[in-house]
């Protein structure tokens, strides 16, 4: 059988196009790059997790300020978590012999001390102070390893000096106590190298 010279032709034009590269062959495509993003901290259940102490200063009761509306009257505890962890509650440490709303802030710091950005804060109603550890519950913050922050506790309604008391040592060595003007001051004193007991629970 005679070959038709025509599609002879053809065939070889489209073989030499192929393998010199003229005509594209399907290739494996490649994938497209993203920006990477910052890890999300997933918050699990706090039903299905064990929530423990993570941060605690409860050793022996050497020294005490006392909670007041005045100049002086609110307190501030500063702490560096060493691990990153979900907050569930802070308690503090009070002699109570007079009642009022005790206010808790969980501020950021600058140099160690509060700078009156408030994270979250807890209202402990008067009716609910008692003589030992008070309790204010926290839902999902997650507190940074490494990272310094201070929990800022005032009495705005206690008008005497005196009737509250809170308990400090010098036991602490990732933190420092600290006493100032108002629940939003910048400026705040160290409490004599003391620090306030207090337990920061947590998972």
């Amino acid at each position: 059988m005679k070959k038709n010279p025509i599609i002879v032709l053809f065939a070889v034009v489209i073989l030499t196009l192929t393998f010199s590269g003229c005509i594209e062959t399907p290739s494996e495509t490649k994938p497209v790059e993203t920006e990477k993003e910052d890890p999300v901290i997933e918050i699990p259940d706090p039903s299905i997790v064990d929530v423990t102490v993570k941060i605690i200063n409860d050793g022996e009761k050497n020294d005490w300020h006392w909670l007041y509306n005045k100049n002086g009257g609110y307190i501030a505890q500063s702490f560096t978590p060493t691990e990153t962890f979900v907050l569930t509650s802070f308690e503090v440490y009070l002699k109570v012999t007079e009642k009022a709303d005790l206010i808790i802030q969980l501020q950021h710091t600058t140099s160690g001390k509060p700078n009156g950005q408030i994270i979250n804060y807890r209202v402990i109603d008067s009716s609910d102070l008692i003589n030992g550890w008070n309790t204010a519950n926290f839902d999902s913050i997650v507190l940074k390893e490494d990272v310094t922050y201070a929990f800022v506790i005032g009495m705005p309604e206690m008008n005497n000096i005196g009737p509250v008391r809170v308990y400090s040592n010098n036991d602490f060595n990732s933190g420092q106590g600290f006493y100032g003007d108002s629940l939003t001051n910048t400026i705040w004193y160290n409490q004599n190298d003391e620090d306030y007991l207090f337990k920061i629970w947590g998972y």
